[in-house]
């Protein structure tokens, strides 16, 4: 999950702050010090570098210029957020989507804060009314969605939303493989196997899909068959070309595998 301070670029370019940065925004408002634009953007680089209480005080002086400044608001939301003061910055959101509930940046930065609370529900409920009032379709905030289900424990919730964005955006590997995994999870071995056949067609050269056909195998019982593609799965990673096979992605599943080898033994071994 992206921190708070990430969703800030959503609302500025951005640039990694420096110094200089610093000295020059602040040699430009010494001649302009009503700029809105250069107070926002001074904000900015504090905000990267972490000097939050600096940071508020620009976008309070911004503020005061453009007062009910939307990006502004949420530039404060934020920087409120990451200083340790969420509810605060609930509070700065509340009264700001009060009067402007179709503002989905704001509504999306909202249900981000709900979640790193654990006020799930809330959170859901907020990313639903992005979803709803965004004019295309958003795959982070489904994403966000998905992952907010999963930690409530509404699996089902997490299905849906996934299977909802791939009907709107077509089928991206980065929601096939959290489907395959709920699909798996909620016992809906079908549906799982169709989306890791549609993940494979989609990415050819992945091994992904067969970890997640494995996976399915063991949810099954079928330990004989799932160690076998556990198995079959290392070996093609090791005889595959060494930039794939030193591929993150590539070691991640092979240490996935091993481990479901291991794990797949001893319940064999266990058994009488």
């Amino acid at each position: 999950m992206l921190a708070i301070a990430q969703i800030v670029c959503i609302f500025a370019t951005f640039h990694p702050p420096s110094d200089g940065q610093v000295v020059a925004l602040t040699s430009q408002l010494q001649n302009s010090s009503d700029s809105i634009e250069l107070l926002t953007q001074r904000g900015i680089v504090f905000f990267h570098s972490h000097q939050y209480d600096r940071a508020l005080a620009d976008f309070e002086s911004a503020l005061a210029l453009s007062p009910g400044d939307p990006a502004l608001i949420r530039h404060k939301a934020a920087t409120l957020n990451d200083a340790g003061f969420s509810l605060a910055a609930l509070a700065v959101l509340d009264r700001h989507i009060a009067n402007n509930n179709t503002d989905v940046d704001a509504l999306y930065l909202r249900a981000r804060i709900h979640v790193s609370l654990d006020l799930f529900v809330k959170a859901i409920a907020d990313c639903e009314k992005v979803l709803d009032l965004a004019k295309s379709p958003r795959p982070e905030v489904f994403l966000e969605l998905a992952d907010t289900y999963l930690r409530s424990g509404n699996l089902q919730g997490r299905e849906k939303t996934l299977a909802r964005g791939i009907t709107l955006l077509g089928p991206l590997a980065h929601f096939l493989e959290p489907l395959a995994r709920t699909q798996i999870a909620l016992a809906d071995f079908e549906k799982a196997l169709a989306t890791i056949e549609q993940f494979a067609i989609l990415s050819p050269h992945s091994f992904v899909p067969r970890l997640l056909a494995a996976e399915r195998l063991e949810s099954m019982g079928n330990l004989d068959p799932a160690m076998q593609a556990f198995s079959s799965l290392i070996l093609a990673i090791d005889q595959s070309p060494r930039r794939i096979r030193t591929d993150e992605n590539s070691q991640s599943s092979r240490q996935y595998a091993a481990q479901a080898v291991l794990r797949l033994t001893a319940i064999k071994e266990s058994r009488p």
